[in-house]
């Protein structure tokens, strides 16, 4: 897994956002615009101060480019932040701007075309979607800090942690009311339980309840269970799951909230 496609605030992998021929001819087109800056001649602190301006507003428009290229931000981040250029040794102010100018264009013109370079092996889409959708946003920030730093038994800990809580607050019973063992057994029972899907048949309403009960028991809190921490792929995978449980639960939890249509406010006579 890499740093990069968003999910909530957490990057997962850097992908396109748009076609690859379509993403070079846009990036071609800022480097052309960049070096259009240089053809201007400068003189003046006036002039010096527009061509600031104008490479300002260059640099903008490629963040804007960028992002709409890529799934990630980190590419216009890392084109628009400082560049090293060639130190001028003029005394004169303006003509030591005028002399570090183009070097500090180029400097980013460069950036643009190592992107370029970089094209052919970034995915297209629907790529970026696909890695996208595979985590739950929170589920992601919840577990992505765990994971990156392999460690992996917390990563799965945090999981399931938040699919109890996610489960507790949809159902407002505190745990001094439904203990954890008894928490999935209330929340999805097939005739009373609040996330429990009535378009259901019986025994999918009852497999659901059970897939949430066993998940719980066998993945939250890991060493106290005396298993062997799982490795990356594992800990992915488990990732996974528990990102389906959590949508799962979003659902359940949007589809019980009452419509306020037809309640009429009680009016004074």
């Amino acid at each position: 897994m890499h740093e990069n496609v968003k999910t909530g605030n957490i990057d997962l992998g850097l992908c396109l956002s748009i076609d690859r021929y379509r993403a070079e001819q846009l990036i071609s087109a800022q480097i052309q615009a960049g070096h259009n800056l240089f053809d201007t001649k400068i003189v003046t602190d006036e002039e010096m101060q527009a061509m600031k301006k104008a490479h300002w507003d260059w640099v903008v428009a490629t963040c804007a480019v960028l992002n709409e290229c890529f799934s990630s931000q980190s590419v216009s981040l890392h084109f628009s932040s400082a560049v090293y250029t060639k130190v001028s040794l003029k005394l004169n102010d303006l003509e030591k701007e005028i002399e570090e100018f183009p070097y500090m264009v180029q400097a980013r013109c460069d950036r643009l075309f190592a992107l370029i370079n970089c094209l052919p092996v970034i995915p297209e889409p629907p790529a970026d979607q696909f890695i996208k959708n595979i985590f739950h946003p929170v589920i992601a920030k919840k577990t992505w800090q765990h994971y990156i730093m392999a460690d992996y038994e917390s990563a799965v800990n945090s999981a399931f942690h938040e699919i109890e809580e996610s489960v507790r607050e949809a159902i407002s019973q505190p745990s001094s009311i439904v203990s954890d063992e008894d928490l999935m057994k209330v929340a999805f029972d097939p005739e009373t339980g609040y996330l429990s899907d009535k378009n259901n048949s019986q025994p999918i309403s009852v497999a659901v309840r059970d897939l949430f009960d066993v998940a719980q028991k066998t993945y939250k809190d890991l060493a106290s269970k005396q298993r062997i921490s799982p490795n990356s792929q594992e800990t992915a995978q488990l990732l996974v799951f528990a990102s389906y449980l959590k949508s799962i639960i979003d659902k359940q939890t949007e589809e019980q909230k009452l419509p306020l249509e037809g309640f009429e406010l009680l009016k004074d006579e």
